[in-house]
């Protein structure tokens, strides 16, 4: 199981890195919820690790929230615009 979900984070981070973000975000976000208790516990530290690599790729691909505000006051600003030149 460890060497699926190894080459499957392998995977997201080819992904990643061709810029396929889709497939990168599809690849990682099942490894980093827990996973099955039904593993062994000798490989609960690789586990862990691909956990927690899994998330910091998940992170790397959402956007900031300062991010999002800039691009919301962008959009507001171009309507005012707008708004502005069609009612002269």
């Amino acid at each position: 199981m460890e060497t699926s979900s190894r080459s499957q984070l392998d995977q997201a981070r080819a992904a990643f890195s061709r810029g396929d973000y889709a497939s990168a975000r599809q690849l990682a976000a099942p490894l980093s919820r827990d996973p099955a208790s039904d593993q062994a516990a000798d490989d609960s530290a690789e586990r862990d690790a691909i956990q927690q690599e899994a998330r910091e790729l998940l992170v790397r691909l959402t956007p900031h929230r300062i991010t999002k505000l800039f691009f919301a006051l962008t959009l507001l600003l171009l309507c005012a615009v707008t708004f502005f030149a069609y009612s002269r």
